[in-house]
């Protein structure tokens, strides 16, 4: 997995939604795609009108992920599956391939439910969950106020922090800075 924090407005909002007091705002994770490591994560981005131009599943080199054209990335992360039998890799590639060829949006109502609609952290979660993975992470449950109760028209928000990962014994930092 791959973690980065950004001071854009968009970062300063997801961070603060953590659980484990880390400062990062997004995440992918990574994939083995012709002899390279590639990340996979999805962002918002504008679309004409309401029609979607093409997936908001990015696929990236690791370079591009940490280095995004509208954003400065303050710190970073790499973290690895701790062990990696437990996470069956034949139907990771198969999952991340099937996404891949999809059309997915960006989720901006952060509703965790089966469909093509993904906020970073789901995406990760989606795919090692269906990886027929034997680590189990649940989602929070938070008491929404203010601004955010109102944009996103509910009281509460049940959820995959971008750093539920870090406090989970299968994963491992491997590099931060």
């Amino acid at each position: 997995m791959f973690f980065r924090e950004t001071s854009s407005k968009a970062g300063i909002v997801s961070k603060s939604y953590n659980i484990n007091g880390t400062d990062y705002s997004h995440v992918g994770i990574g994939a083995m795609v012709d002899q390279e490591v590639v990340v996979y994560h999805i962002l918002y981005s504008k679309s004409n009108g309401n029609t979607l131009e093409s997936s908001e599943l990015k696929i990236e080199k690791i370079q591009d992920f940490y280095n995004p054209a509208n954003d400065k990335v303050v710190s970073g992360a790499i973290v690895e599956v701790k062990n990696i039998s437990a996470l069956n890799l034949t139907n990771f590639n198969k999952i991340v391939i099937n996404l891949s060829n999809r059309k997915l949006t960006f989720d901006k109502k952060f509703e965790s439910k089966e469909d093509d609609y993904f906020y970073c952290s789901e995406l990760v979660y989606y795919i090692v969950n269906n990886s027929k993975s034997e680590i189990k992470i649940d989602p929070i449950k938070k008491k929404l106020s203010g601004i955010d109760a109102v944009l996103l028209r509910r009281d509460s928000i049940t959820y995959y922090p971008t750093d539920i990962f870090l406090n989970n014994k299968n994963f491992q930092i491997l590099k931060k800075w």
